[in-house]
């Protein structure tokens, strides 16, 4: 996280720095703790702001959905209201070719989608027909 919040300029970085987190939170012995921690630390704020910065670069949109796929895992409800729909929504939207971006966006959203609320959220901010797109 200190590297991603030094060299928020540097699209390899935020890759990189997304891939790392994802492989953490992948964890099967500490995962839960190690995602808790990461959450706590900023982890999802870091990973949006490297999506907002670097919205061109597919891949690293692409590792962000997957960081966020693996840091929602189990905090949809509270996770959705800090920007992660509207994030993956745009980053699905802009990167249509990439088949890397679609599957690990909709992979975030589906698990947000385990609750009402994050359901019309998901639809109020236009999801249903990009999920459809993918």
């Amino acid at each position: 996280l200190a590297a991603m919040k030094a060299h928020t300029e540097h699209p390899v970085v935020q890759e990189q720095g997304c891939w790392a987190l994802c492989n953490l939170v992948a964890d099967r012995i500490m995962g839960n703790n190690v995602r808790i921690a990461i959450v706590d630390m900023g982890g999802i704020v870091s990973v949006l702001a490297a999506m907002k910065t670097h919205t061109e670069h597919a891949v690293v949109q692409e590792q962000g959905c997957r960081a966020l796929c693996n840091l929602t895992n189990n905090e949809a409800t509270a996770i959705a209201d800090v920007g992660v729909i509207v994030s993956v929504l745009a980053a699905m939207k802009t990167h249509e070719e990439s088949s890397h971006v679609q599957e690990q966006g909709c992979m975030v959203l589906c698990n947000l989608a385990n609750n009402d609320v994050n359901n019309t959220a998901i639809a109020a901010a236009g999801g249903i027909p990009v999920v459809l797109a993918a």
